[in-house]
């Protein structure tokens, strides 16, 4: 049976053409790059949670329901912060 979809267009279509011209060391340099560029973003974003969350004033005797609000990452450093 034939696929539907033609996954070698597919990738040509969505990878930039750039990457034909570059070397696997380049490419591997870039891709290390991109991903020390994400955990800086990554860090700065949780450095912003916590600092906006220290403003929240929950008592340690107050209860917070998290519902459908992702993996639980906040809710997670916002227990911290609570001591639970």
């Amino acid at each position: 049976m034939r696929s539907l979809i033609n996954w070698d267009e597919l990738r040509n279509l969505t990878r930039p053409s750039i990457f034909s011209k570059m070397s696997d060391e380049e490419q591997k340099n870039l891709w290390n790059n991109e991903a020390d560029y994400y955990n800086h973003l990554i860090n700065m974003e949780h450095q912003g949670t916590l600092n906006a969350l220290r403003c929240v004033p929950i008592l340690p005797t107050d209860s917070v329901l998290d519902v459908g609000c992702g993996p639980g990452r906040i809710t997670s450093q916002l227990a911290k912060l609570q001591g639970k």
